[in-house]
């Protein structure tokens, strides 16, 4: 982490114990073969391992199992924003200082540009403002140690502090996960492609607002405004496991988790009944940008993919983000036709 002038005086706060400079020294208290024999059975996307995160299993892609889904690496990025968060007496006591509890996340945005490695993984932080109202933090995902080291994924964070300032009318959230049957991954059940595998995607738990479901029941958004969705394009999805092991997510963390998943969502927003439109249904997700109005509550969070548009072989995903009080966020993702 990047330490600012003007605050030069105390000491600035660890973002992560895995935070460490491009060029410093990395710790490996364990031998690869224990590490990965631990993250095999880890019940969470990340384990600690000495200063870095060893993804597990089910952080996977699904492009293959040597790969990361985007949406552990969302979270990986926020959870080392919040950690760089500067401290201050003024919010906890001196022996234990504390970040501004109003100064809360507003905007994510995660670079994909390369494969993230199962493999250890670093962050280096540096905040780029720090303001009393204002600050920024630019998050690099680093894998391999020393001269090998390579910058995988890089985001920033943007954060605000709330005020009491005006509010405006909380508009209604779509039918809520209550009671709805519960699916692991966004398939539904329905067996992989040919050319595709399992991972964090078929792993967390969904519940379909839009009654798709085995005993057909019907829609459950009959007479509320999200009756004209297309099938599918509406989820409720919660990861059954944490980001990292001994860990409570924040709520930023749990947004970044489902993060991702508008890239899978944004198929059924397209209109696929277009024979065009289905030729060109494979696109590979490159990057993430969330911006919030709050923290979302819960568990249980809504994607409504509420566009899905293409040209020429790169295609833009819109998404709104719910929980139970209603939309909380509004998401973009960028991707790119995989036609290789």
């Amino acid at each position: 982490m990047t330490e600012d002038p003007s605050t030069a005086s105390a000491p600035a706060r660890s973002a992560t114990t895995e935070e460490t400079r491009t060029t410093g020294a990395t710790t490996d208290p364990d031998p690869p073969s224990e590490v990965e024999a631990r993250a095999a059975t880890a019940d969470a996307a990340f384990i600690p391992h000495g200063d870095a995160l060893m993804p597990t299993p089910k952080a996977a892609s699904a492009w293959g199992p040597d790969v990361l889904h985007g949406g552990p690496v969302a979270a990986m990025v926020a959870r080392a924003a919040e950690r760089a968060l500067p401290p201050s007496e003024e919010f906890g006591p001196p022996e234990a200082p504390a970040p501004d509890p109003a100064l809360l996340p507003s905007r994510l945005t995660v670079d994909l540009f390369r494969a993230v490695p199962r493999a250890p993984l670093r962050t280096d932080v540096e905040l780029i403002r720090q303001g009393r109202r204002v600050v920024v933090a630019r998050v690099s995902v680093l894998a391999g140690t020393g001269s090998d080291t390579l910058e995988v994924t890089r985001g920033q964070v943007l954060f605000l502090r709330r005020t009491d300032g005006p509010t405006t009318k909380q508009t209604p959230p779509p039918p809520g996960p209550d009671g709805l049957e519960t699916f692991l991954g966004l398939s539904r059940g329905a067996p992989l492609p040919p050319n595709r595998h399992g991972g964090y995607h078929t792993l967390v738990e969904t519940r379909w607002p839009s009654g798709v479901s085995t005993d057909g029941a019907p829609s459950q958004l009959a007479g509320t405004p999200f009756e004209a969705q297309p099938p599918g394009s509406l989820v409720w999805v919660r990861p059954p496991f944490p980001v990292v092991e001994g860990e409570q997510p924040t709520p930023f963390q749990r947004l970044a988790a489902v993060s991702d998943f508008g890239n899978a969502l944004a198929n059924y927003a397209a209109d696929w009944h277009d024979p065009d439109q289905r030729r060109s249904a494979s696109y590979i997700n490159t990057d993430i940008s969330v911006s919030l109005l709050r923290p979302p509550e819960g568990e249980w969070l809504a994607l409504v993919a509420d566009r899905s548009t293409h040209a020429n072989g790169v295609g833009l995903v819109e998404v709104t983000h719910h929980d139970h009080r209603g939309p909380y966020a509004r998401g973009t993702q960028a991707r790119l036709a995989n036609d290789r």
